[in-house]
């Protein structure tokens, strides 16, 4: 119960942060910060990228286990089928982050292991092939 409590005091207080910059004009990072993935060439039929997929399909499950159904948002049989998780491979990842605020325009390239993305109904992972993986990104 305390560690309900716990949680409960620290996002009343994250909001109320974030109410208090709103009610100053600070904007939200979300606004001022884009993300864009620049690649090179796909690789056709990676095998690297199909063991992937399986891979994370063996052991999402587990990871899961310890989730409730309302905390996750996508179920893992609605992941699993079909064409709902696509691994594709790329010779090189690499994630430009833009700044644009008043006068600030500023941008920072920065060379990816992997990197995810929904399209149209899909959950898309893409995967450097120049490299090796790391799991924490």
């Amino acid at each position: 119960m305390a560690a309900f409590t716990s949680c409960r005091r620290y996002f009343s207080d994250h909001l109320v942060g974030i109410a208090f910059y709103a009610s100053l004009g600070s904007p939200r990072l979300t606004r001022i910060v884009k993300e864009e993935v620049q690649t090179s060439q796909e690789i056709q039929n990676s095998k690297h990228a199909q063991e992937t997929r399986t891979l994370i399909l063996e052991r999402l499950p587990l990871f899961l286990h310890e989730q409730t159904q309302t905390a996750t948002r996508v179920s893992y049989s609605w992941l699993s089928s079909g064409n709902n998780f696509i691994v594709k491979a790329f010779g090189k990842l690499t994630v430009v982050k833009h700044l644009n605020f008043d006068d600030i325009h500023s941008s920072r390239k920065q060379d990816a292991s992997a990197v995810s993305r929904k399209s149209s109904g899909s959950i898309e992972l893409w995967l450097a092939a120049n490299g090796h993986i790391d799991m924490y990104e």
